[in-house]
């Protein structure tokens, strides 16, 4: 069974990814008391790159990652905090 959300929980901020599992598209919300630069990377199971996004000054923002054309499946998504280091990679599913 799955659950609805994936927490990260991360000194400065808190991070939620949701719905999982997503049919077309899987939030990134992002909570806490610092901004943040945040590079956002879809992979597939294999590690091939499918999507990249970077957003700079985040503090309290919900980021969608948009499906396209990708088959259902599991995937990897991996969010790095620009300015920490901090790297964190979730599995999640579209259905």
């Amino acid at each position: 069974m799955y659950s609805n959300v994936i927490s990260l929980n991360w000194v400065s901020n808190n991070i939620v990814i949701y719905p999982v599992p997503a049919r077309d598209v899987v939030n990134i919300m992002v909570s806490g008391s610092q901004s943040q630069d945040l590079r956002i990377q879809l992979y597939t199971m294999n590690g091939q790159a499918l999507q990249e996004k970077v957003v700079s000054h985040v503090q309290q923002a919900t980021i969608p990652i948009y499906r396209k054309n990708m088959a259902a499946g599991m995937y990897l998504i991996r969010i790095t905090d620009m300015k920490s280091g901090t790297v964190q990679t979730e599995k999640i599913i579209f259905e």
